[in-house]
């Protein structure tokens, strides 16, 4: 389903895989869109010098999903549609939330966050409008210096997650907001443009939250808390590590993986068994690094034999056991048992949707192979 970027011989030489054609890029990205539903994306079209930088935050919360540090698959991120100023020191602040396909109704809304970064002014009175008519009205009061915790380091304010139901089926979010006159209004201004909303979401009647939290690599989870350790500045870090992860990563996880694989197949038994091996997906290889902003990661593959007897450490069924006796005995009444995944882990991705209108942040299961086995 996905391509290789690195694979291996007998002789752990690396083997590149070779460039796709426009038609084989083309069949893979249905696929790949179809399998996962985000077809509305077959007719998606890079807009040149608008797609917009990915917040520092964003990329926060993208490694927070990936360490399992959270109680949601789904982060939806939004930025300022449109803005008009009412008298008064009324604002009416405007989210477009039209995304591609029928997302929403396969989701549960968790809750909602609007962010105004570096906002510490004076209180600001909002309401959430459904349907033209204000249904909501809570005052957010912003943290003094005596409070211990200022804005500048909680930069968002809660937002309902049934009113946000609601505005997610209308595609649209209006937001009614108050501000104290005598605030100087290019202030005001500079802080609306520059909002975003968020929006937690599960998806309905799924067992990824279970399959999420079984399958999980400890191996994973230490080196992405590794990653995560020290950091201070979510915006500034962040944002580094974006530039730096898009630019100079590549090859160094190329010689990471190679070298990973070498140390791999120096300390197994035979290479010929059923083993896992080697398989990094780089989406880049198929021109998608302008919609799939992360990860390029390791997937894993399942290779070998399964000969018999099968050995305990191979994970074998019950059924395979069984399977392999026949097939000793008289190959045209069975198949030898297959090497297969047998235990799989979620990965996160980083995308954009329908023409940069979103950024969503999506746990996927099984995408990535933990352990395998004959079956």
């Amino acid at each position: 389903m996905f391509p290789s970027v690195l694979s291996f011989d007998a002789s752990n030489n690396v083997i590149t895989t070779p460039t796709f054609s426009v038609e084989e890029r083309a069949l893979l990205r249905k696929t790949f869109l179809n399998k996962f539903g985000l077809s509305h994306l077959n007719d998606w079209k890079k807009q040149e010098n608008s797609t917009p930088k990915v917040p520092g935050y964003v990329w926060n919360l993208y490694r927070r999903l990936q360490q399992r540090k959270a109680d949601f698959t789904t982060i939806r991120h939004f930025s300022t549609y449109s803005l008009e100023f009412l008298s008064n020191g009324y604002a009416k602040l405007v989210f477009n939330l039209s995304m591609g396909g029928k997302q929403f109704e396969n989701e549960i809304i968790s809750h909602g966050e609007l962010r105004l970064p570096n906002w510490k002014e004076a209180s600001i009175s909002v309401r959430m409008d459904k349907y033209g008519d204000a249904s909501k009205n809570r005052t957010y009061e912003t943290p003094d210096s005596n409070n211990g915790i200022g804005f500048e380091q909680r930069p968002w304010i809660d937002l309902d997650g049934k009113l946000l139901t609601t505005s997610c089926h209308n595609q649209k979010l209006n937001l009614l907001l108050h501000f104290p006159l005598g605030i100087p209004i290019n202030n005001v201004e500079y802080m609306l443009r520059a909002a975003a909303l968020l929006i937690y979401a599960n998806e309905k009647g799924s067992d990824f939250e279970s399959k999420f939290n079984k399958n999980d690599s400890k191996q994973l989870k230490q080196r992405l808390k590794r990653s995560l350790s020290g950091a201070t500045d979510e915006n500034s870090k962040f944002e580094e590590e974006e530039d730096a992860s898009l630019n100079t990563s590549r090859q160094k996880r190329r010689r990471l993986a190679a070298q990973q694989h070498r140390h791999r197949q120096h300390n197994s038994g035979s290479t010929a068994a059923c083993r896992r091996a080697d398989l990094y997906v780089d989406f880049g290889q198929l021109n998608w690094q302008d919609w799939i902003v992360a990860p390029c990661y390791a997937a894993y593959q399942c290779k070998g034999r399964c000969s018999h007897p099968l050995p305990s450490h191979l994970n074998s069924s019950n059924h395979a056991i069984m399977q392999s006796l026949l097939h000793s005995i008289d190959p045209g009444a069975a198949l030898a048992p297959s090497c297969v995944p047998v235990q799989m882990s979620s990965i996160t991705i980083l995308y954009r949707d329908t023409n940069n209108n979103a950024l969503v942040v999506k746990a996927y299961a099984d995408m990535r192979v933990d352990a395998c086995g004959c079956q």
